[in-house]
């Protein structure tokens, strides 16, 4: 389909399609990273892929390229996704009017084998984050989606140089995070005490003392092996790779009973931030409470890296 209209718009418009994309869409929008096969100083600026096995794959072409030769960096997808969720940037020329955009995500009888039909964007309108539009690509060595949660004016994309399943799933975790601190920011009581929430329902997971976690955290160089001890809300003890010098978390905090804050000084060998640095952990209970997972952000003057932590 994508194939056939990149046909239709050359034809209509008289113009070659990379450079009607270029003109109509990418400029426009402040898409500065973004081009069709190549960058126009001629610069090829795409990302190495890999296959399965983790080998490089050679460069290949398309013959239908209105479906798979457009190369974009994270930033150039989330201004795309914010056009689409009508945020009016002021840098951004609008390409579609606001009800133009509705009407993209509005769907239209389809194949009764398939589904409702709508234009470039697969739609829930009752999933648990509320009305979500989405669209993935993937191919040898390329894995992509972009998620727009339309009732929280929230954009997510992730992108892989290879095929990866988890890329899919990056957007509800991400979600679960953001939409649940958003709706815990504006249900904040007025007490400042957070040990005395007494907030919790049927369904909402606590943390028990005393109680270890081990785990690790996910980094470029591979993962790094953490040992959490927890024997009491006011003590929390973290050891990081395969030392046995325990550091003791300070500003801890545990909000709404299954979502724990701390901080300490370590480093986690990254360079890029000197050495030594603050990590910055907040993780949520997930499984019952038989995981702790979420995110470890290594702070330092010069700037900060997340990086992705699972215990159990």
């Amino acid at each position: 389909g994508y194939g056939i209209l990149e046909h239709l718009v050359a034809e209509v418009s008289q113009t070659p399609f990379d450079e009607f994309i270029e003109k109509e869409i990418f400029l426009p929008l402040g898409m500065s990273h973004a081009y069709m096969d190549v960058h126009p100083d001629g610069r090829h600026l795409e990302a190495l892929r890999y296959n399965g096995d983790k080998q490089p794959i050679p460069s290949f072409d398309f013959d239908h390229r209105g479906a798979s030769a457009m190369y974009a960096d994270v930033h150039d997808l989330l201004l795309f996704g914010l056009f689409h969720l009508k945020s009016h940037l002021p840098h951004q020329r609008p390409i579609l009017s606001d009800n133009a955009i509705e009407a993209m995500r509005r769907p239209l009888p389809g194949d009764p084998h398939i589904g409702p039909v709508v234009l470039g964007w697969s739609v829930n309108a009752h999933s648990r984050w509320g009305n979500i539009a989405e669209h993935t690509g993937s191919m040898p060595g390329v894995s992509t989606i972009l998620t727009l949660a339309i009732d929280h004016n929230i954009v997510i994309t992730a992108l892989a140089n290879s095929q990866h399943k988890r890329i899919y799933t990056l957007p509800a975790e991400i979600l679960k995070c953001m939409v649940i601190s958003e709706i815990e920011e504006n249900n904040k009581p007025s007490s400042s005490d957070d040990h005395d929430d007494a907030a919790q329902t049927e369904n909402t997971l606590v943390f028990t003392f005393p109680r270890q976690w081990r785990g690790a955290i996910e980094t470029p160089g591979g993962p790094i092996p953490v040992v959490m001890d927890m024997p009491s809300r006011e003590a929390v003890k973290v050891i990081l790779g395969r030392g046995e010098i325990a550091v003791d978390m300070q500003d801890i905090s545990f909000r709404k009973l299954y979502i724990f804050h701390g901080q300490c000084s370590s480093n986690i060998n990254t360079a890029f931030l000197g050495d030594p640095h603050t990590l910055k952990f907040e993780l949520f209970l997930r499984d019952d409470g038989k995981r702790l997972e979420g995110s470890v952000s290594a702070l330092s003057s010069l700037g900060s890296i997340p990086y992705w932590i699972a215990l159990e």
